[in-house]
């Protein structure tokens, strides 16, 4: 059976999918964090329905549900759509398909063929078992960098970075863009910096992208020295990674 939706298998041994990747099968117009609410609201109960999990989108700290495969149906068939009825059969094929395995698992031979033949099949198993290990393994090591990157975002503890952290944490993530300076120059063509200047745009003070920290340090005269030092919000760190990618994206059509 090809799989619409990936589902996995708890701790306790039930089965549950993702809300986010049902919602996203299911071609629901309304954003997931409204949606999901709404649906919790027809009376399902936490931790015997869905279990709420913390993940990260593009770098930010977000929510999921692991859900029931019962919950999964039943909000397959609220939707009322031909994506949701083809959802609904999906789930309900699969619990058919789980039921025949177990059921195939706890027969017992009754001759040496069979006994034989459920040996083969036990290896078989096995064998794909370990090669889907494998596969897991090799997935991890490939988003570890990106775990990192996130972690590195959401554990400083920090609303602000660096303009030359906001570089690199960008070339990370795929934009061509070495040290401060050159992000500097994109910010100043995004309207964000004013021209020949390091100081952020009070437009984009305003929409969250950017902070300007002041800093008052006494020189070596005695004399007060005011320093200014623009930084990066999250929110801009990802308002800069949508624009540079787009521009990255156009740039390469025309390559």
């Amino acid at each position: 059976m090809n799989s619409l939706i990936i589902i996995t298998t708890n701790e306790q041994g039930s089965q549950v999918v993702s809300a986010r990747d049902l919602h996203e099968f299911l071609d629901v117009a309304t954003p997931f964090n409204k949606w999901i609410v709404r649906m919790i609201e027809y009376g399902f109960d936490e931790n015997t329905d869905y279990t709420r999990l913390d993940i990260f989108v593009q770098a930010q700290k977000a929510y999921d549900y692991a859900i029931s495969l019962d919950m999964a149906k039943e909000l397959s068939m609220i939707q009322r759509s031909e994506k949701g009825k083809q959802a609904r059969k999906y789930f309900i094929d699969s619990e058919k398909q789980l039921k025949a395995i177990q059921e195939d698992r706890f027969s017992i031979p009754q001759t040496f063929a069979d006994a034989l033949r459920l040996a083969v099949d036990l290896e078989e198993q096995k064998q794909r078992l370990s090669d889907k290990n494998l596969m897991l393994n090799a997935a991890i090591e490939e988003q570890k960098p990106k775990v990192q990157l996130a972690n590195h975002i959401m554990a400083d503890d920090v609303t602000t970075h660096k303009v030359g952290q906001v570089a690199k944490i960008l070339y990370g993530r795929g934009i061509p863009v070495m040290g401060s300076k050159n992000l500097y120059k994109e910010m100043r063509a995004f309207g964000m910096v004013f021209k020949g200047s390091t100081e952020p745009m009070q437009a984009a003070v305003n929409s969250g992208y950017l902070a300007l920290k002041v800093n008052e340090i006494v020189g070596n005269n005695g004399r007060n020295i005011i320093k200014k030092q623009t930084l990066i919000t999250n929110k801009g760190i990802e308002y800069l990674f949508k624009k540079m990618y787009k521009e990255c994206t156009q740039s390469s059509l025309f390559n």
